[in-house]
Formats: structure tokens, C-alpha cells, sequence
């Protein structure tokens, strides 16, 4: 069995949970539209995908999707938006004392698709990032390399980052197609989410590849 070098973790739904509803629900608040239709609007038009992308700004992405609303800007400003987009997330700290027992020689990265707005304001605040994954080489993300899951050129960044072959790498996604994505490349996938799985299953994983101390 080839050594394992490495473990990629994805950050949604592995290392904190999220709630696009929860975003939803609070600017509908604002509009005369139904939480659903927010979820349309921004999550299912492609705009999202374009800010993980990063090939908008945060400014024009607060600007059409309050002009998608018909939100006035004097009730939801850029700063108060900010809050309500980056309120979706809750930390996963089960998942802090598996991390805590990785083998130190192992390298870990996280591989997410985001937006500049969850990760500078939000995402790389949290402690679990602080605390396992403070340098930015560390990071490959959507935004960033303008590519997204299940892309293949930010699967090869994050190889590329790492400097070790993919059969040494154990890539961790809550989504099985993202995981299959990475598997193609010859990595080891494990499918986990924090938001159905108990931490256990991840556990048991992790010591059948022999990664915990």
C-alpha cells in the first residue's frame, strides 16, 4: 500500500457546516419574495458560481442580487449584506480532535469552492483554519485559481501545491462527485459529511489509511 503523504479536506460540510436557506431566509425578509426564490435568484442563476469563481467582484455581486430583489441599498448595505452571507456557517468542532490526531509528517490543505467575501470576512477568521491551515499555501481555492469542483484544474493546483504523487493523497468531500473527480487523478477519496455522518465514520477512515497517531 503506497504511504499516504497528504490529506486534502474540503471546507463545507467537513470542516464547518452551512445553510444557504439560512441566507435566503434572512434577506427575504427584505424583499417581497419567498425564501425559495432567493435561493433561484442566487444560488441556481449561475451568479454564485461566477463570485466562487471570482470573476465578479464583491461589490457587483451585493449589487445584482439586491437589484435582483429589489432591495434598496439604503435598508441592506454592502457591510450589513456581508453579515447575512457570511451567517450560513456553524463550526464543525468534532471534527478538531481527528485533526489533532493526524500524524504531524502528514501535509494538509483545504480545497474549497468560495468567494472572497466568505473567506476574507468569514472562513479563514475560523479556528479551525487558525489553527491547522494558517499558511496561505495551504489554501486552494475557487476564487482564486478560477476554477471550481469538480474542475479539473483546481483538483491538478492542488496537487501541484502538495509536491507528492496523487496516490499519496486521502481527499475529504461531503460531495461524491467531487470525490470521484479527485479519485481520477489516482487519490483516495472519502466521502464525509459533517452534517449527516457522525464523526466516527470519518475516524474509522482515516485509521484504516493509517494517518491517526
Amino acid at each position: 500500500m503506497t504511504v499516504i503523504q497528504a490529506v486534502v479536506f474540503d471546507f463545507g460540510n467537513v470542516l464547518a457546516s452551512f445553510d444557504h436557506m439560512k441566507i435566503c431566509r434572512r434577506l427575504s425578509l427584505s424583499c417581497n419574495y419567498s425564501a425559495d426564490h432567493v435561493h433561484k435568484a442566487i444560488f441556481q442563476s449561475g451568479l454564485e458560481r461566477e463570485f466562487d469563481l471570482g470573476n465578479i467582484t464583491q461589490e457587483y455581486f451585493y449589487d445584482q442580487v439586491i437589484t435582483a430583489l429589489g432591495i434598496d441599498p439604503k435598508n441592506i448595505t454592502l457591510f450589513k449584506f456581508s453579515g447575512i452571507w457570511n451567517s450560513m456557517f456553524s463550526e464543525n468542532k468534532a471534527i478538531v480532535r481527528v485533526i489533532e490526531r493526524i500524524n504531524p509528517g502528514i501535509k494538509k490543505i483545504i480545497l474549497s469552492n468560495t468567494n472572497n467575501m466568505h473567506w476574507e470576512m468569514r472562513i479563514k477568521n475560523m479556528p479551525v483554519m487558525k489553527d491547522f491551515f494558517p499558511d496561505p499555501n495551504q489554501w486552494v481555492l475557487s476564487f482564486q485559481v478560477r476554477a471550481r469542483k469538480p474542475e479539473e484544474n483546481i483538483y491538478r493546483e492542488a496537487i501541484k501545491r502538495l509536491d507528492v504523487e496523487p496516490l499519496s493523497i486521502v481527499y475529504i468531500d461531503d460531495i461524491p462527485v467531487n470525490v470521484a473527480a479527485f479519485e481520477r487523478f489516482g487519490a483516495r477519496g472519502v466521502v464525509y459529511n459533517c452534517q449527516k455522518d457522525p464523526i466516527e465514520k470519518l475516524k474509522e477512515k482515516l485509521a484504516e489509511l493509517d494517518l491517526l497517531i
